[in-house]
Parts: C-alpha cells; structure tokens; sequence
C-alpha cells in the first residue's frame, strides 16, 4: 500500500477547501467521520492507525474527512457547529469522490454528526456504522448511564492538560503504560487544536441528543462497542442498537475509546464482514522480530576529515533517521554508543501464516 496517502481537496458549497485522504479501491466507499481534532496527517505516523487503515482499505476505498478549521482544511472549526454546514461539505466531499456505494463510519464523538448525516440523506448511504460513540453523552432522567452533567465542567478544565498525551489515560488506556504512544499522541493533541479550543469543540460536541432522530433512521446500521470503555460506556451503544430500527450489535472486549488502539483487527473483521459478507480467515499473526546494530562505518577518520560542525549535522541525521523508523515500525531503542544503536528491537506485524522470527546485525 505505500505510505501515508497523499492530501487532496474537495471545495465545500461556500468555497472553502475541504482536506482528505483515499487509500485502497473497490465498489464500497468507506467514509469516515472526523472526530474533533486529530489530525489524520499525524495519525499516519502511528503505526496502529496505519495497520487499521489498510486492513479496511483492503476491501474498499477508504476516505478521511478533515472538518474546516482543523489540520488542512480550511474555514473556521466553529462553523462545523452552524446550521447545516458540516453535512453539506460531507456531501460535497462525497460528490466530488463520486462515492456512490458509502458506507459512513463514525467513531467517539463523530456519532451524532453521523446520525444526522444519515437521517437528512439516507439516498446517499448503503449502511452506517457507530463505533464506541453515543446519541447523548451527558446523564439525563431518562438516560441514566451518561455522564454525570455535575461532572461535566471538572472534566473539561481537565483538559487544560491538553497536549501533554493526559487523554492516553482515558482514551487509550491499554497503551497508558507505552511512552511513544503518549509522545506521539500529545504532539497530535498539540498540532491538533490549543487547550481552549478543545474545551469549546468537546463542550458542543459531547453537549449534544440526537435520540430523537434514531427510531427514523432509515439506513442499514451496525453498532460496535468495546465492553469496559472507561469514556463513552457500553450502555450507550447498547441504546443505539436498541433504538435504531433493525441495527445490529456487536460487543467487543477492550477498554480503550480510540478505534486505532486495541484489537483493532477485531473491530475491522466486524466491518468487513458486515460490509462484504466475509471476513479474512483467522489464521493467526505473522510477528517478524529484528535485532538491528547500526554504526556510522570509520567514524574516527570521517568525523577529522569533515569537521566538528559538519561531522555532528551527520550523526544527527543519522540518529534522526533510525528514530523515524523505529517509530514507524513499533520498534524500540535499547542503547546509542557514540555513532551508533546497539542493539534495536522492531517489530513487524501481518495477519496471514505461522508465526516468523529473524534475526540480522546489517551495518551501515
């Protein structure tokens, strides 16, 4: 599949230029919702949302929606909160793809837009789907497993620790203990919106009902949620399949929010074959270990030949360059020694064969 896909743009009906991505081919057009800021750009740098987002494109097109106002997309993020706004750039996203045969999947808080998409244009939708997300977050007489509204503003003065990876803990809990995951994901938060602006986009979206409008959904829907999720309870996807007409429920186990974290091939295997019929068979996951030296050849005669300036840019680089793939590859530093990494531990996942180990000491 390549690398992280390349960013295209769709123009919304008053101009604005609307960022995506497509990766994979097919007849189904799997449309994902945007989930307030995270910048898909970044997340293609951790290697868990790259597995699930080729798993998926391996049986459709996939494409990712950046909403105005964040990452690539243009106009203001507070006009995603006005009247229609964000249904039209969702249809004309989808006009300018010609995506015909769509499949809208919405995770966390992108589920009431999705809900709304899919009550004002069931014509344009095959079948949606709601992962780990809600009609209503907040607690209610009549809806008894929400949030805590008394709760509601300690939780987003919260997130005056935005940009720290703190939401690791409630939204990815699993992987609370892994420092590169909580590196990469606070540089997400940073790069995706400032502290104030997060509280105000959480604030409206997580201050949303759109109950009224689940007993007239129209479209085929499949409802996922992971059993022990610490931030949107079970109950309320539980409340979504009870209340959508012929939805269909699937509990996973897990405790994480984030689609990407977890089992994430448990979640796809779901969607695939709710989407296809069939899913890939279980015959367990190729795990491809590497022990990789790395040194810089005749560091003594190359570091007096360029210079001390010249010398430092280059293991720099060098440093920075492994960095890079270990990150992109799950991989873990043990050591440096002077020009060199001694040992690096990678790891390589893919679900078909028996399991494969290896080891190499290249140097370079």
């Amino acid at each position: 599949m390549g690398g992280q896909p390349e960013t295209r743009y769709a123009t919304a009906p008053d101009g604005v230029a609307i960022a995506y991505h497509v990766l994979g081919a097919g007849d189904i057009d799997v449309v994902w919702a945007p989930a307030v800021s995270y910048p898909f750009d970044l997340l293609w740098e951790e290697p868990s949302f790259a597995h699930f987002a080729r798993r998926v494109a391996a049986f459709s097109r996939s494409i990712w929606l950046t909403p105005r106002g964040f990452g690539g997309s243009g106009g203001q993020w507070t006009d995603n909160f006005a009247d229609n706004t964000s249904l039209d750039d969702l249809t004309a996203l989808l006009d300018h793809c010609g995506a015909q045969n769509v499949v809208f999947v919405a995770s966390a808080v992108g589920g009431p837009f999705a809900i709304r998409y899919a009550h004002a244009r069931p014509d344009r939708l095959r079948a949606l789907v709601l992962i780990d997300t809600y009609a209503r977050f907040l607690r209610a007489p009549d809806y008894p497993f929400g949030f805590p509204e008394e709760k509601f503003e300690r939780f987003l003065t919260g997130l005056q620790k935005w940009g720290a990876g703190a939401s690791v803990d409630l939204l990815a809990p699993s992987r609370a203990a892994d420092p590169l995951f909580r590196e990469r994901f606070a540089r997400i938060e940073r790069l995706g919106q400032p502290p104030d602006q997060a509280a105000a986009s959480l604030r409206h979206a997580l201050g949303v009902d759109v109950r009224h409008l689940l007993a007239d959904l129209a479209v085929p829907t499949l409802v996922l949620h992971r059993r022990d999720d610490r931030y949107i309870r079970a109950d309320c996807g539980r409340y979504l399949a009870a209340s959508i007409p012929g939805a269909k429920y699937v509990e996973l186990p897990g405790e994480d929010n984030l689609f990407f974290v977890g089992d994430v091939d448990a979640v796809v295997d779901e969607l695939e074959e709710y989407l296809t019929g069939a899913r890939q068979s279980p015959e367990g996951e190729v795990a491809t270990s590497t022990i990789l030296f790395t040194d810089i050849v005749s560091s003594t005669e190359q570091a007096s030949r360029r210079g001390h300036r010249a010398w430092t840019a280059l293991t720099a680089e060098h440093e920075a360059m492994v960095r890079a793939a270990l990150r992109r590859h799950r991989g873990r530093e043990i050591k440096t020694l002077g020009t060199g990494f001694s040992p690096l531990s990678t790891r390589a996942r893919a679900r078909c064969g028996p399991p494969l180990r290896s080891s190499h000491r290249p140097r370079t």
